[in-house]
């Protein structure tokens, strides 16, 4: 992510009842594994040199839309080995490596709140049970990829002060051609200037937005 600084970042995040909480540790930019493949990020004027993870992401595709309910997805997708969970028990809570937590064995299952649904047959979604904030995204085999096994994790989960921190933004947009024409218009050209009320649609609107 061309925008994170070059030092270490520690990002915090979790589910909207706190069962769930995680860490997130990027490395300094050097040791982020580069995507050969992944073309290079531009906002305004192009940014040279190699494209390093994590990517942070919009999502378009039909799945992710109906899964989290809303619009489009927002995902992180970095190596799994950066991110730590740690989940609620009967009495505390208790650390778990991502390996744990996207295929939940019986022992996750039974004793905290996260859950999973396989949405195909070599895709992996996890979710909280007690509030239904979608976390992770996951498929198998990608153990075997050039950068190790890889995670999605949902970027709306992230603690406010994370999504607030420097450098922390959006960088690219996948699964465009899924898209629906009105969003992918917006994201793009702006909302024209649609009504914005402070708090509730029936509240105060925003003057000079």
């Amino acid at each position: 992510m061309a925008f994170l600084p070059t030092s270490p970042v520690t990002l915090e995040g979790g589910c909207m009842c706190k069962a769930v909480r995680y860490t997130v540790k990027i490395p300094a930019l050097e040791e982020r594994p580069i995507s050969a493949k992944a073309v290079t990020y531009h906002h305004g004027k192009k940014l040279d040199g190699p494209t390093r993870m994590p990517f942070v992401t919009i999502d378009h595709c039909e799945s992710c839309r109906l899964s989290c309910g809303g619009l489009v997805q927002s995902w992180m997708i970095l190596p799994q080995p950066w991110v730590i969970f740690r989940l609620k028990g009967s009495n505390q809570m208790e650390e778990y490596t991502t390996k744990d937590v996207i295929m939940p064995s019986k022992e996750v299952l039974g004793n905290t709140t996260v859950r999973s649904y396989k949405s195909s047959d070599d895709v992996h979604r996890t979710f909280c049970g007690t509030c239904g904030s979608t976390l992770t995204y996951s498929f198998d085999g990608n153990e075997t990829s050039p950068y190790g096994p890889i995670l999605d994790l949902t970027v709306g989960t992230l603690d406010r002060t994370s999504l607030e921190s420097e450098g922390f933004r959006v960088d690219r947009q996948g699964w465009w051609d899924d898209g629906i024409s009105w969003i992918r218009d917006m994201l793009r050209n702006g909302d024209d200037g649609i009504v914005c009320n402070k708090e509730t649609v029936t509240g105060p609107i925003v003057e000079g937005v």
